[in-house]
């Protein structure tokens, strides 16, 4: 790698994430690099959305919403919160800022869009909002370290 031209940032609105977001803007300044900010769902967020009264008896009934309306609203709560607040704290970007939204496996997800978007470096937090997750699977940043295609820094 000769140059740093596109920076991915992964975030999940976390202090952790704004952490590296921060860093994201100080290097893509440095480096006149585009950014492309990643949001990335579990489809564990659509289970709730999907049980019904028959799933969990003697619950409150309440009417589903099919799952792509809940996708809909979780990207759209996204829009609303964890993409400003990355934004603020990212700073003035010298080049292009690029907002996605994917749904699946956070790492593996991240990593993906790194391959097939020629992303020369990832920047994530240490520490996300999931310490469930942290605990099972050792932790988003340690999965993207370990499967990326390209350089990872880690802000803390």
């Amino acid at each position: 790698m000769d140059e740093i031209k596109h920076i991915l940032l992964a975030t999940d609105g976390s202090q952790g994430a704004l952490r590296a977001a921060a860093l994201t803007g100080l290097l893509a300044r440095g480096c006149n690099a585009d950014i492309g900010i990643v949001v990335v769902h579990s489809e564990n967020a659509l289970v709730l959305p999907a049980m019904t009264s028959a799933v969990l008896p003697g619950s409150v009934p309440f009417t589903p919403f099919p799952k792509k309306d809940a996708k809909k609203r979780i990207e759209k709560a996204a829009a609303k919160t964890t993409l400003p607040d990355t934004e603020r704290a990212l700073g003035e970007a010298p080049g292009l800022v690029e907002h996605v939204q994917l749904w699946g496996h956070v790492a593996e997800k991240i990593c993906q869009y790194a391959t097939h978007n020629d992303i020369d470096l990832i920047v994530v937090g240490r520490r996300g909002k999931s310490a469930f997750e942290n605990l099972l699977l050792g932790g988003v940043s340690s999965q993207v370290i370990n499967h990326a295609p390209c350089p990872v820094t880690v802000a803390c």
